[in-house]
């Protein structure tokens, strides 16, 4: 059994709009499962409900093999750490972490030890007496993050924590955040909408679409292997060709395009002769100046220098306009030339046509 289970969970913000429904989800002890997705998918919603901060419609939350469903906020041992820090202004760095602990009546010299210890373990050791006003954003959320796991709480909840932090900071903080958790094996379940923050920080990932999971796996799965085409666009797969399955064979798939008939992974929806859309990454689409096997002609739009690369913006027909970053070496193309698109067999995938808009998602 797992050490966190949502079963068949109903959340409700107003009467009779259902915002979780049938929601199930398994977290194992100790591990770090970061809740993917768009703004309004249902991530920060999954998390207020583990935390009591929403009431539960239907369904059962377990932790532990306890059931939780009517247990107050006050007494569910979790630690949260906010967006937003919520440190108290008026108390030092030790009373801030210390706070959580006084108000469970810990015997002062234990309270001591335990502070000391997690604010040592954050990397605060040094700044005990200090005011949240002379600490940086990053000390602050440390701060935070010490607080919440003085309690030793059975799970750590974290709700967007680095998202007010600069570019810089918030990859620094996702090496401590990470640490941390290893150090002291605690189950965490993260929330964040940045897809990269996802594949770095986490053992498992959920990505979320409008209340539901859409998948659930290792970070590499969601990444190289997404199970719907929602899940490729979101993780950063634009499509690139549209067309129809004229074979599937060894978990490849042939798509004739109308141009030409292009090789890539098959997902499980497709079948033959079925309509299909295939998504590439941008920073898989190499550009050619003559027709190779298994690519596409196109016509550059635009070329926009990035530095130590080159993006170019392709249109391929259908109305489609594809990303290919390239090498400033190998930028050897201007706006309106004729190119070559390379389809990657392995990094390249079919799903089956969807009659609906795509939503524009960030990609990584």
């Amino acid at each position: 059994m797992a050490f966190l289970e949502m079963k068949n969970i109903a959340v409700m913000y107003q009467k009779g709009q259902r915002i979780l429904e049938n929601f199930n989800l398994q977290v194992e002890r100790g591990t770090f499962l970061s809740l993917l997705g768009p703004s309004g998918c249902g991530k920060t919603t999954t998390l207020r409900t583990i935390a009591g901060f929403l009431a539960i419609q239907e369904g059962e939350l377990l932790i532990n093999g306890k059931l939780y469903n009517r247990v107050p906020t006050h007494r569910r041992n979790l630690g949260v750490v906010f967006q937003n820090y919520a440190l108290f202004p008026h108390l030092s760095v030790f009373d801030n972490v210390a706070f959580g602990l006084k108000m469970r009546k810990v015997e002062p010299s234990e309270r001591k030890k335990r502070v000391m210890k997690a604010i040592e373990i954050v990397g605060l050791k040094g700044f005990e007496e200090r005011l949240p006003s002379r600490l940086s954003g990053g000390q602050q959320q440390r701060v935070g993050i010490a607080r919440a796991v003085v309690i030793e709480p059975d799970v750590l909840l974290m709700d967007e924590p680095l998202s007010n932090l600069d570019a810089n900071l918030r990859l620094e903080m996702r090496a401590e955040i990470r640490r941390i958790q290893k150090e002291i094996g605690i189950t965490t379940i993260y929330v964040t909408h940045d897809q990269s923050e996802a594949i770095a920080m986490s053992d498992r990932v959920a990505l979320l679409n409008s209340g539901r999971i859409e998948q659930l796996g290792m970070p590499q799965e969601i990444f190289y292997s997404p199970g719907t085409s929602f899940v490729a666009k979101f993780m950063g797969f634009q499509e690139i060709a549209n067309g129809t399955v004229r074979e599937i064979t060894g978990g490849k798939c042939f798509v004739n395009t109308g141009e030409t008939s292009l090789e890539v992974r098959s997902s499980s929806e497709i079948s033959r002769g079925c309509k299909a859309v295939v998504f590439g990454r941008q920073k898989n689409l190499n550009l050619l100046k003559e027709r190779s096997d298994n690519s596409l002609k196109g016509l550059v739009k635009a070329k926009i220098f990035q530095g130590d690369s080159v993006l170019y913006i392709v249109e391929l027909g259908d109305q489609i306009q594809i990303n290919s970053e390239v090498s400033v070496e190998q930028a050897l193309w201007n706006e309106g030339d004729t190119v070559f698109i390379a389809i990657d067999r392995n990094l390249s995938i079919a799903f089956k046509r969807e009659e609906r808009k795509w939503t524009n998602f960030k990609s990584i």
